[in-house]
Parts: C-alpha cells; structure tokens; sequence
C-alpha cells in the first residue's frame, strides 16, 4: 500500500534531463538498464548512485536531483497528487511533469 491520499494516481514514463525538484515524492522502479541519480544543485558525477533493474527508488519531494543513463534504461515513475517540475535551469529540455 502506497502511503497518502491514493486518487489521483499519476503514472510517468521519463525521459531523464536537468537538475530539478519536483512538487511531490516520486516512486521509480528501473525495468531496463540502469538509471544513475544524484542530489545537489548542480550535476555531479561523482554524486551518481547506481540503480539496476528491479531497484526501486524515493526520490523526495522537493529534493534537488540529476539522473541520467548510458544505456537504454527503462524507468516507471509514480506519484499521488498534482505532478510538477521545477528546473533549476531554465535552459534545460522538458522531460517530465510541468516545467514552472
């Protein structure tokens, strides 16, 4: 069971770009490859963690993030509640979410 208020449900298929928090927690489980996050304001490659298939993953509301990949990677994304995104740069390509 998923914890808070469980209507809407919103289901995000990402493609990864940019720095960014988003408005809510966001549920990842990787299918294919290998998703690579970090946390910080910047993009940090040494700040990379890791994520195979089958790994689940929170990233926290509000909580600053990168994420990227190098090979074809599979990720589905859940969150419960309006969905949005806030890059820190605003230069950077919308991947998911609304760009505020």
């Amino acid at each position: 069971m998923l914890p808070g208020k469980h209507s809407p449900m919103h289901f995000l298929f990402l493609r990864v770009s940019g720095t960014r928090p988003t408005g809510t927690d966001a549920r990842i489980t990787v299918l294919k490859g290998t998703l690579y996050l970090g946390y910080g304001d910047l993009h940090n490659e040494q700040a990379l963690q890791s994520f195979g298939v089958g790994s689940y993953v929170l990233v926290p509301a509000e909580a600053k993030h990168f994420d990227g990949s190098s090979e074809d990677t599979l990720i589905i994304g859940t969150a419960v509640g309006p969905w949005s995104t806030f890059y820190v740069d605003p230069g950077v390509k919308v991947s998911a979410g609304t760009q505020k």
